[in-house]
Formats: C-alpha cells, structure tokens, sequence
C-alpha cells in the first residue's frame, strides 16, 4: 500500500499520515495477532476496507484477490503491469507460511523465481524464491475505476475536419523502476472524437517534480500539436483534450527516356493530380496525399510505353525512380466503329452512335456521318459520335439505309465504318393504328430477334435487294407475306409445319451468309462430289440389274 500511496494514488495516506499509520490501519481491519499475525483471507479484507475510505477521499475502488495454485504467469503478468503483489508460501521449506511483496522475477533454464521483498530484519534484501508447489499462491491488487474520471476531446486537421483512427496512449511514470507504464488507449471516431476512463487521482505521485501521467496522439504518417498532454492528480475530468494534426504530402516522381537514355518531353502523367508532363530531361514529379490509391499512365501520341502504367495502394511514403522506358512508333491510323445493324419502323426516331471509335495512341481529332444509299434523311449533329434522324416512309417491302462514319486522328490519319438501317413498312389497320407490317419466319419462329428469321433479314440485305430479281421476289413477299403470317401465327401446328419448311431455306442462307469465299467454295465442292458418287454408284447397280 505504500508503494501505491507513492505511485499515482496520493490520498492512500492522509496529509498527516505516515506508512506505519497505514499498517496500523491495515492491522486494524483484520484478525491479526500479536502471536499468530493475520490469515490471508483477511487480508483481502482489510486492503478494500482501507483503500477505499471515502474519509479519506481515495475511492479507487482498489480490488485483492487471492489466487489459490496460480500459475508463473499469473505472477508475470502483474509485475508487468507495474502491480506489486502479495506472494505467499505455506509449508516451504525455509520460509514455512509466510508472504512476501512480490517485485520482480527472473527465469533460468532450469526454474522459474520470483523476486521478493520482506520486512523482517533477516531479510534486509530482495529475495529469489523459486516457483513451485509451496509457493504458488497469490494475492492481486489492483486499483479500480469506482471514483473514475473521464478525459475527452478531440483529433482535428487544420481545417477543423476530424481526423479518425487516432491512437490515444495514456501511461503513468513508476518512479521505482524509472519506466513508462502503459494504461490503456482510446481510438478516435470518424469525428475525430476520443474518451478515455482514468482513475482518480491519476498521474500524480507524493514529491514528484513533473507529470507522471500523459496522454499520446498517434497515427502514421501524421504529426501532431501538442505532441502530448502532461496530467498531475486528476481529481475532475478533463474535457476539450484536443490535438491539431497535419498528414504529409507525399512525393512519387521519376524519368521518362528511351532505351539509349535521352528524356522524352511533354509526357502527360494521367491519374497524378496535378497532371504533370515531362520536362526536357523526362523528369515528372506530383505530390499526392498520404493513404492516396490510384493508377499513373504515361501518354504521349507515337509512343508507347514500359510499363503501361503503375498502381499505387495506400502510399505512406515517397516514391523515387518510377521510371518508364519509351518507344517511338510509327502513327497509327485511328479505328471507325459505326455500330450495330438496327431494325426500325418508319418514323421511328434513330440513333447512330459511334462512340467504340477510337485512336491507338491518343484521342481522334474528328468525326464525321454521311448517307451512302437510301431514301435520304437529315443527320443531326453529323460531326458528333452520336447523331439522330427520323425514318422516312417506305414501301411496303421495306428500306435499307446505308451510314458511313469517318474519323480521323492528329496526324489527319483515316478510318471508315459502315452501318445499315433496316426500315419496315407500318400499315394502318382499320381504326388507322399503325401494324408493324408480317413476315412469314416471324410468325413462323415467334419473334424477329429469333437467330433464324435474323439469318433470312441478312440473305434479303446481302443478296436479295441487290439485284432486279431478288427486289421483285421481295415486293411480291411483302405484297402477300402479311396475309400468309396472320393466318399461320395463331395455328400452332401450322406454325411447326411452316418452321420445317424454312429450315432448308435457312441452311442455305446461313451458308451464303456465314461463310467466306473459300468456305463456300468447299462446300459447293462436297455437294458436287456426293452427287457425282450417288450418280456413279446408281449407274453401276442399274448396270449390274440389267
């Protein structure tokens, strides 16, 4: 007790009051004798009767608690945690039943001690007594939190955001062994705010000429104003405990050269902040806050460059020598996308979009739309990626409309891509709704997006609609296709009839469709061939049945 009257708990002896009046008390709260002293079960007792007088305003809630067959560690742990405890011997073969103030311990190879201290004239100094069954009882004593005080505040950047994920470290000085002892720590919120519980009287210790608790803002890379907090005998709380913390910016910089070394200028470092560019020796540099994640390319039109790009995860520190080396190439022509093939009814408000174009080694310069076939219409916004027109009326067998985009990149490279538009007729029904006008293998399979009536919408565009015949048989389809789908779309069994009877048709189609020059080539071949061998093998048998 009277190492915790001198270790940050001042009021454990009164102003008056001297460490023999304190063991006087002590005696007075147990069984002792003068004869036989006192049994250790009152000692638990008397420590908490003593420790926590209100009289004496030193409620610190003070605990002791024996410990029957501890084990070493138990006793480890309390020394420590700067906690001196009760040891105690029953039936030892040199000390019999006694108790010592535990202080230390030591471990050899071959035992465990424990380093106590005793006020018995035979024993001025510390004693080693080793850990085994007669001595592996204990008593805790720890102070508590029944009187606690609170300390509070805040974790703040410059600008007065709240900084989160700071580690408050609260310690108290034990002046006995000349160290910093840690109590505990508190965990800023995403407001930046923190609360500590302390004891009372924390940090305050008889004679001392400085704070002897303190409280410790941390976090990585960020520094703080006031580094810390002293704290003397805290007897109230202490609130608005606040730091100021400013987190360093980081620097990633590097070289941009070629293979034989010479810097490569005017490089643009996409995904920095500050999107710095080369200077003529290829030096770039940027600044990025601490915990920044991002990805930097070079880019420069005609080059490319090793590595493509780096990633950074979380940086806490700078980064030198992110070099890459560049190679110049030839310029490469920009690529033209025109889109999907669409489908659309007349007046139909459509959309060309071109905005899959692109250039290998930079951006494309312009761009521009053009109608190659078809009734003509009026493009809006024709130098944009995306440009709309209303579809004009059409015959009753339909229209194909034929888009060109032309893009082009810096150096005035080009690239086309071409796009059709299929516009169907809409007939009036009659109360003069518009009816998107039928088709057989529509009917037939059910829907237009079916992949087999889409395979004959091909065959019409590719071949039928291109030549005097096939535009006749297309008039004549769509004259009396309508008629045909309506009367064979609500007959289910019709409907398989008719999808069988495409299937050839389909077959052919896809071939003519599908396939290349050379694959259509092969395929005439084989089917050549097979009619020459059925023909060869039906001559012989007739010959032999004659």
């Amino acid at each position: 007790m009277s190492y915790w009257s001198s270790c940050g708990y001042p009021h454990l002896l009164g102003p008056e009051d001297t460490e023999e009046l304190l063991i006087e008390d002590l005696i007075n709260n147990s069984d002792y004798t003068a004869n036989e002293g006192t049994s250790v079960w009152a000692l638990e007792d008397s420590i908490e009767i003593v420790c926590n007088d209100p009289g004496m305003n030193n409620t610190y809630g003070f605990n002791a608690t024996y410990i029957e067959d501890a084990i070493y560690y138990d006793f480890k742990s309390e020394i420590d945690a700067g906690r001196p405890l009760l040891h105690i011997t029953y039936g030892h073969q040199y000390y019999d039943d006694h108790s010592f103030v535990g202080v230390g311990y030591s471990e050899t190879e071959s035992a465990q001690w424990c380093i106590d201290h005793d006020n018995w004239p035979t024993t001025p100094e510390d004693v080693y007594i080793e850990w085994n069954a007669f001595s592996n009882n204990i008593m805790r004593v720890t102070p508590g939190y029944d009187d606690s005080k609170i300390v509070s505040g805040y974790a703040y950047m410059t600008n007065g955001a709240g900084i989160g994920g700071v580690t408050i470290k609260f310690d108290h000085y034990d002046y006995q062994r000349d160290i910093w002892l840690t109590d505990g720590t508190a965990l800023t919120d995403d407001n930046g705010f923190y609360s500590f519980t302390i004891y009372y009287g924390w940090g305050g210790v008889s004679g001392s000429a400085f704070n002897t608790g303190k409280a410790t803002p941390l976090k990585t890379g960020f520094s703080f104003i006031p580094s810390y907090t002293g704290y003397d005998d805290v007897i109230t709380d202490k609130i608005n405990q606040n730091y100021t913390g400013s987190a360093p910016s980081l620097q990633i910089y590097g070289y941009i050269r070629t293979s034989d070394g010479a810097g490569i200028s005017g490089v643009l470092m996409n995904g920095l902040s500050g999107s710095p560019t080369t200077s003529s020796s290829g030096y770039y540099s940027d600044l990025v806050p601490y915990g920044w994640t991002g990805i930097v390319t070079p880019v420069k039109s005609g080059y490319t460059f090793s590595p493509a790009f780096i990633s950074y995860i979380d940086v806490t520190s700078h980064f030198s020598d992110q070099d890459y080396i560049g190679t110049l190439v030839g310029n490469q022509p920009p690529v033209a996308e025109a889109g999907s093939e669409q489908e659309v009814e007349e007046g139909a408000r459509v959309t060309l979009d071109g905005g899959d174009s692109y250039d290998p080694e930079g951006t494309i310069a312009w761009c521009k739309w053009s109608q190659m076939s078809g009734s003509p219409v009026t493009l809006e916004d024709a130098t944009e990626f995306a440009t709309s027109f209303t579809a004009p009326e059409v015959e009753p067998e339909g229209e194909v409309l034929m888009f060109q985009i032309t893009v082009a990149d810096d150096g005035e490279l080009q690239d086309c891509d071409e796009v059709s538009i299929i516009v169907m007729d809409v007939e009036e029904d009659g109360d003069g709704e518009g009816v998107l006008t039928c088709f057989i293998a529509t009917a037939a399979f059910g829907s237009p997006l079916e992949r087999e009536v889409k395979i004959l919408h091909q065959m019409r565009d590719q071949y039928l609609v291109k030549s005097v015949l096939g535009r006749a048989f297309v008039r004549l389809y769509y004259k009396y296709g309508p008629f045909a789908a309506q009367y064979i779309a609500g007959r289910d069994v019709l409907r398989r009839c008719v999808r069988v009877g495409l299937y050839p048709l389909i077959g052919v189609s896809y071939v003519l469709v599908k396939t290349t020059v050379f694959q259509k080539l092969i395929i005439t071949i084989f089917f050549c061939a097979s009619f020459v061998i059925v023909a060869v093998i039906f001559r012989r048998k007739t010959d032999i049945d004659l």
